[in-house]
């Protein structure tokens, strides 16, 4: 039997965002990015066979990492073997 992961791709509260965005500060979006990396790591490691992905309806409004399943798919497999 097959277990795939799922993986919100958002990171911190609406109020971080916003800040963030004020100071054009990349220090959140880095973050971010290096936590999607870790989590697509860390299934490879641990045996799951597949990591799904939202589109952005599950993310804070204006500030979506991964409203596209396809990209996102492509970064986290560049991270490693991503599954599968």
């Amino acid at each position: 039997m097959d277990f795939h992961a799922f993986m919100y791709v958002t990171s911190g509260a609406a109020a971080s965002w916003s800040a963030a965005w004020r100071q054009r500060s990349r220090a959140l979006t880095s973050a971010c990015w290096d936590e999607i990396a870790e989590y697509a790591r860390t299934c490879d490691a641990t045996g799951w066979s597949g990591i799904g992905i939202p589109e952005h309806h599950l993310q804070i409004e204006g500030f979506e990492l991964g409203q596209d399943p396809g990209l996102m798919a492509m970064f986290s497999a560049a991270t490693g073997r991503a599954c599968g």
